[in-house]
Order: structure tokens, then sequence, then C-alpha cells
């Protein structure tokens, strides 16, 4: 591909988890939307983050 900067998509599928593997069933490609939504992994920090937070307060 002659005008993809190489380093930009490295960056950009970094940000992503399990761009490369199914943890299930193991590598596979994921097309557009097809196979889901991939997950940011600054999503899966921030809900990480809040389903620590007890349900239970006070």
């Amino acid at each position: 591909m002659p005008f993809i900067d190489h380093s930009l998509v490295s960056e950009i599928r970094e940000r992503f988890c399990n761009v490369d593997k199914c943890p299930i069933s193991g590598e596979r490609i994921f097309f557009e939307n097809a196979g889901g939504a991939l997950t940011l992994r600054a999503a899966l920090e921030t809900s990480t983050k809040f389903a620590a937070i007890p349900d239970n307060q006070g």
C-alpha cells in the first residue's frame, strides 16, 4: 500500500485488544465490523476501574 504510513497503522493497532487473534480460537483477521467490535485498551482500563468500585456503599 503506497500511501499508508505503516508506523501509524501499528500505533493504531496497538490501541486495541486482540487485533490479530481471538483469545478463544487463535489467529484470525477481523474485517470491518463483521467479527464484532474491537475493544480499545483505554475503554477496558476505564471499565475495569469503575467495575472495581463497590456497589453497596454506606
